[in-house]
């Protein structure tokens, strides 16, 4: 493993939250001419350790531009070893976390997962089963800890551990979508960057709705997605179009979370919000309800 540094180490992480307005982030500082992020969105490097042996080498190949160098994978904030491996790799690094009601959080990651054909479970029957499921291995953990991933309070401490609160910006998911030029303007100082006035909200936004032909979706994530290049020589673009059509996610209307399992959502991540309130010495109230 090569964990020897050059001088292209990467400059900021946003490590959370999932479904927190991070694609978004993404898709909004690549505009910005003086930063540099990975074409892939995600990297996995600190969280998946069949990535992370690979070493800092092929981690700083991914940045194959110029500028202030990001990696945005909200996956790192679930795994507490994360904290440790950045810190590592870089002390001075700057880390961003967007978070979102966690309530809200949980069902849009659940959505997700229902529109990705990985999940057949109600959202009740879904959460009863998820220390069962997550206690799987690295893979379940990641596509099923609906709940888990919303105690922020508990995510949050291995990076307060390691890093001052000067080198971390949290973010409200709330405040954020309600006021982007606002936020950019935060981030934008907080990463020392000249503002910039061109940032255009990009159109195609993560939402968790449910594809319109179940069967064939599954076929095309597990099948077909696999081997993409195959796929995109083989069939002409006609059908491909037809595919897509009848498959992708955005043309039926998104479930609303059951009344009485958001209560008890709310009540079970109260403790955790009154402890992250005490951590970030901010008021988190909005989310009591």
């Amino acid at each position: 493993m090569n964990f020897m540094k050059t001088n292209d180490t990467v400059d900021f992480i946003c490590a959370g939250a999932q479904k927190s307005g991070t694609t978004t982030l993404y898709g909004l500082l690549s505009q910005h001419p003086d930063v540099c992020l990975p074409k892939q969105k995600e990297l996995y490097f600190f969280c998946d350790y069949r990535i992370y042996k690979k070493g800092y080498g092929w981690y700083e190949e991914q940045f194959a531009c110029d500028g202030l160098r990001g990696d945005i994978t909200p996956d790192y904030m679930l795994f507490p070893e994360c904290a440790e491996r950045i810190f590592k790799y870089n002390k001075n690094i700057k880390l961003i976390f967007i978070l979102r009601n966690p309530a809200d959080r949980a069902f849009s990651h659940y959505q997700m997962k229902k529109r990705d054909t990985e999940e057949r479970m109600t959202f009740k029957d879904a959460l009863e089963a998820e220390n069962g499921r997550t206690s799987r291995g690295y893979r379940k953990r990641m596509k099923y800890s609906y709940m888990e991933r919303g105690y922020y309070n508990r995510l949050l401490l291995p990076y307060y551990k390691f890093y001052s609160e000067d080198s971390i910006k949290v973010l409200l998911f709330e405040d954020f979508i309600n006021d982007i030029d606002g936020s950019m303007r935060e981030i934008e100082e907080f990463l020392g960057l000249t503002p910039y006035k061109g940032y255009i909200l990009p159109e195609r936004r993560n939402e968790g709705y449910l594809p319109k032909r179940r069967s064939f979706a599954y076929i095309k994530r597990h099948f077909l997605r696999p081997v993409r290049g195959i796929y995109n020589t083989v069939l002409p673009e006609g059908l491909r179009k037809k595919i897509s059509s009848a498959t992708e996610a955005g043309y039926l209307p998104k479930e609303n979370m059951p009344d009485e399992i958001r209560v008890k959502l709310v009540e079970e991540y109260l403790e955790d919000i009154k402890k992250l309130e005490n951590l970030l010495n901010r008021d988190l109230s909005v989310w009591y309800n």
